[in-house]
């Protein structure tokens, strides 16, 4: 819901701003943390898009980060008045802005952003190491990372009424991600694994906390194709912190495709589940793919639907083979470079310094990839 730019006065010094294109909530522990680390500002918009483009202004940044890109709340109108010297696009909108008038560099990484589809970008492209997807679990959600298969706190499958025998596939995103091709595509894996079940979200925009139109649906899109509809299990919303415990109940998250699991994905990699993804071409298809690098765990990347079709039923029917690969996946959160959040944003400050010392020496933008040193290598 906001935008963030950061300025330094000089090599040494940093100041460091956060504008909020709607209204803060002072009694928020977000606000308290970025009133805390930054000096906040409560922009006027968009009731006077001129005052809040002055007020920026004022601030003489270097650097000014775009948060919203084209979601709800975006203010990108107020970019074409060239309020810094470096305009970037980060995390909120993963793809190109459409115009390098107003957006100089896009912060993305290698996988996510490869080198043969720069000609989709307007932007020049900060790549950093191993994955752009920053996080802190280690901070929020550190309990989680801790846990061990005997753990006497990690929650359990009965609790949340699956089968405990059963190899579960899981998929928390949103409904609209899930298109008809990637739907049949699951039917086709129940199919052919006798026993196992889909656990999948209730439709999270209505209220109804029984049968909705989207658990509806699926369960009778799942009968026509041959499966038991009581094979499909869906939950409800609860706390995002217990929302991340539960996902360790799962054998194996299946990905939507044409836009992935980005913040969903990276509460399932630090439960310690895999997440079998095909990237495509576009960045939103990329980012699974660019954390499953990220967490060590590129095996679960695969090259067309029809490998992921197999791989997903493969790991079901060979469940030694798909626990040791599990167990990789479990043991190596902690010093997985997806979530080592102080290097990561270390490596992401060194792009920052680099895209403006750049900038100075040449009055021109490049393309950029800051150093992964201090971080362990995959």
């Amino acid at each position: 819901s906001s935008s963030s730019s950061s300025s330094s006065s000089s090599s040494s010094a940093v100041r460091v701003f956060t504008y909020s294109t709607v209204l803060l909530d002072p009694n928020q522990t977000s606000w308290e943390e970025l009133d805390k680390l930054t000096t906040c500002r409560q922009l006027p918009y968009p009731s006077d898009r001129v005052g809040s483009a002055k007020i920026i202004r004022s601030d003489e940044l270097d650097l000014l980060v775009n948060i919203n890109g084209w979601c709800d709340t975006a203010a990108n109108d107020l970019l074409f008045a060239r309020l810094a010297g470096i305009q970037l696009s980060f995390m909120g909108y993963p793809g190109s802005m459409g115009s390098s008038t107003w957006t100089d560099v896009l912060v993305t990484d290698a996988i996510a952003s490869p080198v043969e589809y720069q000609l989709h970008y307007t932007e020049k492209l900060l790549l950093l190491p191993f994955t752009y997807y920053l996080n802190d679990f280690q901070r929020v959600v550190p309990a989680v990372g801790s846990w061990t298969w005997s753990c006497p706190t990690v929650p359990s499958r009965l609790e949340h009424e699956l089968p405990v025998e059963s190899f579960v596939y899981v998929c928390f995103s949103r409904a609209e991600k899930i298109d008809k091709e990637l739907f049949v595509t699951w039917m086709k894996v129940l199919r052919r694994t006798r026993g196992s079940v889909l656990w999948l979200l209730k439709d999270v925009k209505g209220r109804n906390q029984g049968e909705t139109f989207i658990s509806s649906h699926f369960r009778s899109r799942a009968e026509e194709m041959g499966v038991d509809s009581s094979r499909l299990i869906f939950t409800d919303s609860i706390d995002w912190k217990r929302h991340v415990e539960r996902g360790f109940l799962a054998d194996l998250f299946l990905d939507t495709l044409s836009y992935n699991a980005h913040s969903t994905g990276a509460n399932v990699l630090w439960a310690g589940v895999p997440l079998l993804t095909w990237p495509r071409i576009k960045m939103a298809s990329r980012v699974a793919a660019s954390m499953n690098r990220a967490a060590r765990a590129p095996m679960y990347t695969v090259r067309t639907l029809q490998e992921y079709e197999e791989l997903a039923v493969k790991l079901c029917q060979a469940k030694r083979r798909s626990a040791r690969m599990r167990d990789m996946v479990f043991s190596s959160r902690s010093s997985a470079p997806l979530f080592q959040t102080v290097e990561m944003t270390a490596a992401l400050v060194r792009g920052y310094r680099i895209q403006r010392e750049v900038l100075l020496s040449t009055g021109r933008h490049f393309h950029s990839i800051p150093s992964s040193h201090n971080m362990t290598r995959v």
